[in-house]
C-alpha cells in the first residue's frame, strides 16, 4: 500500500535507520510539491502537499506504524492555502482490512461549518451535529 509510494530514504528509516526527525520534499506538480515528515515523539508520519508558498494545500493524510510494521490511515484533512478547508476524516485504528470512519466533518476557511458526524466500528451513524461557520447550530 503506501509502502510503493514512499521513497528510498523513507523506506531505509523503515527497515531500522533512526533519524530523530525526517522530512523529505518532492516536486510534484509545477508549484506544487510532496512534504513527507516523521514525527519521533508521537510516532506518526504525516504526508502533505505544499503550494509554492510552503502552505499545506490539498490533502494532508496523517498515518501510525504499528509493531509489525504496516502503516494505517488515521487521519485526513483538506486544506487550502494553508487554512483547513474541505473534509476531514478520523479512522477507527483497530481496523486492519478497511478503514473505517470514525468521525467526519467538514471546515471552511478554517472554521467548522457543515455535519459533524460520529460512526460506530460497523460504520453506521451514531451521532450527528451540524456547525455553521464554527458555531454548534
Amino acid at each position: 500500500m503506501l509502502r510503493n509510494k514512499l521513497p528510498q530514504s523513507v523506506l531505509g528509516y523503515m527497515y531500522g535507520y533512526d533519524p530523530t526527525f525526517y522530512e523529505y520534499f518532492k516536486k510534484v506538480a509545477e508549484g506544487m510539491r510532496l512534504h513527507m515528515m516523521y514525527d519521533p515523539v508521537c510516532g506518526l508520519w504525516i504526508e502533505c502537499r505544499q503550494n509554492g508558498e510552503g502552505n499545506r494545500h490539498g490533502c494532508c493524510r496523517i498515518f501510525y506504524q504499528d509493531e509489525e510494521g504496516h502503516f494505517t490511515l488515521f487521519r485526513e484533512v483538506a486544506y487550502k492555502n494553508g487554512v483547513k478547508h474541505g473534509r476531514a476524516r478520523l479512522y477507527y485504528c483497530c481496523s486492519k482490512s478497511k478503514k473505517k470512519v470514525c468521525t467526519e466533518y467538514f471546515f471552511y476557511r478554517g472554521k467548522l461549518h457543515g455535519p459533524y458526524r460520529l460512526f460506530d466500528k460497523k460504520g453506521e451513524l451514531r451521532l450527528e451535529y451540524h456547525y455553521y461557520n464554527g458555531e454548534k447550530v
